[in-house]
């Protein structure tokens, strides 16, 4: 594989397809359950599994080669993200549960 660094993506999407781009193709903050949990999988198609990263940290720690260590910096920062879109997975199945329990008890409390 040969490795570019890209310093503007976007003039760089012009010439190469060089992946998604999460703040417009997968949402940050998912409005719905639905919207969560499709760019949750979409990032695990993306990143699929790897090393922990208490292994990544080991490696980048006895690393002196360059361009190693941006690979490790890089499947690291990979992980990062793939947790950070489990949790909004979670946060939003935990919102959206509230919202329906508190639905479903204003309703009984109308009922009755």
């Amino acid at each position: 594989m040969v490795w570019i660094r890209v310093i503007d993506a976007e003039k760089a999407r012009k010439y190469v397809n060089i992946g998604v781009h999460l703040t417009t193709d997968i949402p940050e903050h998912p409005s719905t359950l639905e919207e969560a949990v499709s760019s949750y999988a979409k990032i695990l198609e993306l990143v699929g599994d790897g090393p922990a990263g208490k292994d990544i940290d080991r490696q980048i720690l006895g690393t002196e080669d360059e361009l190693k260590l941006w690979g490790l910096k890089r499947g690291k920062f990979r992980l990062e993200i793939k947790e950070k879109y489990r949790a909004a997975v979670i946060d939003t199945a935990r919102e959206t549960w509230h919202e329906q329990e508190a639905s479903i008890q204003n309703f009984s409390m109308k009922n009755h």
